[in-house]
């Protein structure tokens, strides 16, 4: 997924999210196949953000405080 896509996605969930929270409610309904992509992509973002954390840590300290995970 490219870098604009990705925030595109993330923007979006962060909407859908305000909708329901302040709304209790969306302007168009939430499906659970909607709701396990979003949960996907969250923990693909996570492991990606946790990996590159961890690379700079040890470019700049040479050691590895915690392991690298996979996707």
């Amino acid at each position: 997924m490219s870098n604009e896509r990705a925030k595109q996605k993330l923007q979006n969930l962060i909407e859908l999210r305000g909708e329901i929270a302040h709304r209790v409610e969306s302007s168009s309904p939430v499906y659970k196949k909607d709701v396990e992509a979003y949960l996907k992509f969250i923990k693909r973002l996570g492991t990606i953000l946790h990996n590159r954390t961890l690379a700079l840590i040890y470019a700049r300290t040479n050691t590895t405080p915690w392991r690298r995970y996979r996707h």
